[in-house]
C-alpha cells in the first residue's frame, strides 16, 4: 500500500485473522503491508479491542467466521 493511505477495516480484519497463523513478516509480505503497518493493528486491537477508525455499527457485529477471501490470503 501506498504510504500515508489508511489501511480499510477489511484489510485490518484480514491482519488480525492471519495473526493466528503468521508472523508479522509474513503477514506483511503477503498483504503487501510494512510490519509497522501490522504492528500498529495488532497493538490498536489489543488495546482497544477493536479495529482503528470502525464504524460503530460494525462493531455490533461477531466475526467468527473466515470468509473465502480471508483464506485465499493465507494460501
Amino acid at each position: 500500500m501506498p504510504r500515508g493511505k489508511k489501511i480499510p477495516p477489511d484489510m485490518q480484519w484480514a491482519i488480525l485473522r492471519l495473526t493466528n497463523f503468521l508472523n508479522t513478516e509474513q503477514i506483511a509480505m503477503c498483504l503487501g503491508l510494512s510490519m509497522r503497518s501490522i504492528e500498529r493493528v495488532n497493538s490498536h486491537f489489543r488495546t482497544h479491542g477493536t479495529i482503528q477508525d470502525e464504524d460503530p455499527a460494525e462493531k455490533r457485529k461477531i466475526r467468527r467466521n473466515l470468509r473465502e477471501v480471508d483464506v485465499e490470503v493465507r494460501h
